[in-house]
């Protein structure tokens, strides 16, 4: 699972970070509304934290409403001093999905995040179908032909971030840095280990993934061949 936090205390934004890839989340941290909205319309994630109050004229409040204008659908969770039951209702009507009021516990955070993981309706393409697979991003499993498919972690992560982003090529190294994290002391073989992996599993639904020569990976809508 994906995350962007959006916090401009540089101390809690390195706090909430650790506390979520321990719990085997990828994780985005910027800490102004400009970068937030950049990343939040350039990527796709699986839910977003902002903080309610950002630096500028425009706060976290207003980063919600501009992303549901653009038709971002992603769980949006805001964090915020502003204790006042207008500020809650507020941030709600605003688009969030739900609100955290500081100071917290991060085991809190972490269960309102998991929660909001778990509605059906609460992340787009949260059931992506190709071929005779079904791929359940929120229950994290995979069917085909009516029986689910075991795939390891890393397996799932790999085939949901190319899913999430259709007809786009990644080389090995930017799936390294999404999957495994930017820090992480992953091989470029590794990778095709893990495609190879995946492969083997989907069976003849494998042709919906591609081996772009000298780029990276792709998965496309239409079933062709991959290369």
């Amino acid at each position: 699972m994906k995350l962007l936090i959006v916090e401009d205390e540089i101390r809690l934004a390195k706090a909430l970070q650790k506390g979520f890839e321990q719990e085997s989340f990828v994780v985005e941290t910027v800490h102004t509304y400009e970068d937030g909205i950049t990343y939040a319309l350039a990527d796709t994630y699986d839910c977003m934290i902002f903080d309610r109050m950002l630096p500028g004229n425009k706060d976290g409040l207003d980063l919600c409403k501009e992303l549901r204008d653009e038709g971002v659908q992603t769980p949006l969770l805001l964090l915020t001093a502003m204790d006042a039951v207008s500020h809650r209702v507020d941030g709600i009507n605003g688009g969030a999905d739900d609100y955290l009021i500081k100071p917290f516990a991060f085991e809190e955070l972490l269960a309102r995040v998991q929660a909001l993981l778990r509605r059906p309706s609460a992340t787009i393409g949260a059931v992506n179908t190709f071929g005779k697979t079904a791929v359940n991003i929120v229950e994290r499993r995979v069917v085909q032909n009516n029986t689910q498919i075991d795939f390891s972690k890393t397996e799932f992560e790999v085939l949901s971030y190319l899913i999430h982003h259709p007809n786009q090529t990644f080389s090995k190294e930017t799936l390294i840095n999404q999957v495994w994290g930017i820090d992480a002391d992953i091989l470029p073989n590794t990778v095709e280990v893990v495609m190879r992996n995946i492969r083997t599993k989907l069976g003849n639904d494998a042709t919906y993934l591609h081996t772009v020569r000298g780029y990276g990976y792709c998965f496309r809508n239409e079933e062709t061949p991959h290369v």
